[in-house]
C-alpha cells in the first residue's frame, strides 16, 4: 500500500508539474493572439490609410492632367498669339510675350505648391506607417512601398518623355 500511495504521490507531483507547463503554454499562446489582433488591426489601418492615399494620388493625378493638358493648350496659345502677333509692332509683341510669361510663372507655382503638399502628405503617411508597423510584416510593407514609389517616378520620367516626344513632334512638324 506504501508503494502504491508513493506511486500516487509522484504522479500528483507530476501531474502538477505538466500543468504548470500547459498554463505557461496557453500564456503564451494567449499573448500571441493578442499580438496578432493588435497586427491584424494595425494592418487594417495601414490599409485604409494606403487606400486613403492611393485615393489622393489619383486625385492628384488627375490634377496633374488637367494642368498638362492647360500648358498644352496655353503652349498652343502662345504658339497662336506670336504668330498673330508677327503683323504686330516690337511693343505689342513685347506685351502679349510678357502676359504668357506671367501665366507660365503662376502654372509653375501651381505645380511647386502641389508638389510640396504632396511630398508633405506623403512623408506625414510613411512616418505613420513607420510608427504602426514592426517586424516581418513592416519590411514587406517597406519594400512595396519602395516598388510604389520607383513605379511613380518612372510614371513621372515617362510622362516628361511623352511630353518632351510631343514637343519635338509640333517643332519637326512646323518646320
Amino acid at each position: 500500500m506504501n508503494k502504491f500511495q508513493r506511486e500516487l504521490e509522484q504522479d500528483a507531483v507530476a501531474y502538477v508539474e505538466q500543468a504548470k507547463r500547459v498554463a505557461e503554454y496557453d500564456a503564451v499562446l494567449r499573448d500571441s493572439q493578442r499580438d496578432i489582433s493588435k497586427l491584424i488591426s494595425q494592418t487594417h489601418r495601414v490599409m485604409l490609410q494606403q487606400e486613403e492615399v492611393e485615393r489622393t494620388l489619383t486625385g492628384i493625378g488627375a490634377f496633374q492632367t488637367e494642368l498638362d493638358s492647360t500648358l498644352d493648350g496655353l503652349e498652343n496659345d502662345v504658339d497662336a498669339l506670336f504668330g498673330a502677333a508677327e503683323h504686330l509692332s516690337p511693343v505689342d509683341a513685347d506685351v502679349e510675350r510678357e502676359s504668357a510669361y506671367t501665366n507660365a510663372i503662376l502654372v509653375e507655382q501651381r505645380l511647386q505648391m502641389l508638389t510640396a503638399q504632396l511630398q508633405d502628405t506623403l512623408g506625414k503617411m510613411a512616418e505613420k506607417q513607420e510608427s504602426m508597423l514592426s517586424g516581418d510584416v513592416g519590411k514587406v510593407v517597406q519594400i512595396l512601398n519602395q516598388h510604389q514609389n520607383s513605379l511613380t517616378e518612372l510614371e513621372v520620367a515617362s510622362r516628361q518623355m511623352e511630353n518632351d516626344i510631343s514637343h519635338v513632334g509640333r517643332i519637326l512638324s512646323q518646320h
